[in-house]
């Protein structure tokens, strides 16, 4: 029995300090996941990409043809990975009170960057490898393109210095380089930097039929809103009292609950008690949405569309009185264009506060897509249903829907808008304060 007592003890110990290790070694997570071809390579194994799974010093992520990744770094940094590119983390310490290092490779491809707390802590701790160029910043939102031998650079906000390698700038360092060759590119300015080796970098002048492009967009967008808001499931609405349209959508993603999964595909039971949780109508993860079956545990289905739905905890709604401030505390948003392509977007800030006592929603929120203008959502919505579901109009056309929790300190909405780049799709939850 003391044997058993002791080989017990020694197992815990390990596993504790091995769990302490993994957490420790965290430094971020995949956010959003937007297709089914991405690769994690981890000390030499290759695992597909799956939502939510952490991320470690010296992975490498590839993505294929049609799958963009959003990486959340443990200091707010935040990555756009673009189809048929492949990233490496060099390194990630963002901490300030330890050795700062945030490094990263870009192989091929296309991302977009956004600094976190500890580049902007200190800058001469970054940097972003590419080909033949090392790129530094000074607090910045850029994105960076490998083409034909070359990388082309753009700010959205913020600068940055780019420099082809050579004896005075390594990709073996960290930080600006500053050469002879460097170029310098800020948000002001209305060109892009093309660097290519032993050169100074050249000036690309922003195409004005890009701009014009997103002024037509703009324009046929906003004729076609009220067409668009009644096309069979563009519009996220209220579908507890559908459940003749909920089967509809399940039909139409192909799902069968006769399915045989994966038991690594399962619900997590852990997360039945979760009070609002979005999900997909199939077996996949999208942005912050659960796969359909881990959703629909033990919940019932308030607001959605043909993208996915909000479920929220069986029970009664009970909620409190007065008024409550909510923080964001999750969030995911996407852009599908005209031709279906993905425009990456992030939810970058926010507020909601409900007034229970006069049944009265305010919130808005921030959201910066990879490319294009920053896209506004505010409302001002009276409660009139009884159960703490809502559907609320926004500015431009863009209509929200959402569930408040049977407790009232959770609320979750989603957003299926136009906007000039395509249609918008955006998830937010919301904790009371």
């Amino acid at each position: 029995m003391l044997k058993h007592f002791f080989w017990m003890t020694a197992w815990m110990t390990v596993s504790i300090g091995a769990l302490a290790s993994s957490v420790d070694n965290n430094i971020g997570k995949v956010q959003l996941l937007l297709g089914q071809e991405a690769t994690l390579v981890r000390d030499g194994q290759a695992q597909p990409v799956m939502a939510d799974v952490s991320l470690r010093e010296g992975d490498t992520l590839e993505t294929g043809p049609a799958t963009h990744i959003h990486l959340k770094m443990n200091d707010g940094a935040y990555i756009a990975l673009r189809p048929q590119s492949e990233l490496k983390i060099e390194c990630y310490q963002s901490n300030p009170e330890k050795n700062l290092c945030m490094k990263f490779d870009l192989k091929k491809g296309n991302m977009r960057a956004v600094s976190g707390k500890g580049s902007h802590s200190d800058p001469q701790k970054y940097r972003l490898n590419t080909p033949v160029a090392a790129i530094g910043v000074r607090g910045t939102d850029f994105v960076t393109q490998i083409q034909n031998g070359s990388t082309l650079v753009r700010v959205l906000e913020g600068a940055i210095t780019v420099t082809p390698y050579s004896e005075a700038c390594q990709a073996t360092t960290l930080g600006n380089c500053s050469t002879e060759l460097t170029g310098l590119l800020t948000q002001d300015d209305t060109f892009m930097l093309k660097a290519t080796p032993g050169a100074r970098p050249e000036q690309i002048a922003l195409s004005t039929d890009m701009v014009n492009r997103s002024e037509v967009l703009e324009q046929q967008s906003r004729e076609k809103v009220a067409q668009e808001a009644t096309k069979f499931g563009d519009v996220v609405q209220i579908l507890k009292d559908d459940p003749e349209l909920v089967q509809k959508y399940l039909e139409l993603a192909g799902y069968s609950n006769q399915q045989d999964f994966d038991p690594q595909d399962k619900p997590d039971l852990s997360q039945t008690q979760v009070p609002l949780m979005f999900g997909t109508w199939n077996d996949y993860s999208v942005g912050i949405a659960r796969p359909y079956d881990e959703a629909k545990e033990g919940r019932s289905v308030t607001v959605g569309n043909a993208t996915g739905a909000l479920w929220r905890a069986d029970g009664v709604y009970q909620p409190p009185s007065g008024k409550l401030d909510y923080n964001l505390t999750d969030s995911s948003a996407y852009i599908v264009t005209p031709n279906s392509a993905v425009i990456g977007a992030d939810v970058t800030d926010g507020a909601l506060s409900i007034n229970f006592d006069k049944n009265e929603l305010k919130t808005h929120i921030n959201i910066q897509p990879d490319d294009g203008r920053a896209i506004n959502f505010s409302a001002t919505h009276q409660l009139n249903r009884t159960d703490g579901v809502f559907a609320i109009g926004g500015d431009e056309g863009r209509i929200a829907a959402g569930a408040i929790s049977n407790d009232g300190q959770q609320v979750g909405y989603m957003i299926n808008a136009p906007v000039e780049q395509g249609r918008l799709n955006a998830q937010t939850l919301w904790q009371a304060q």
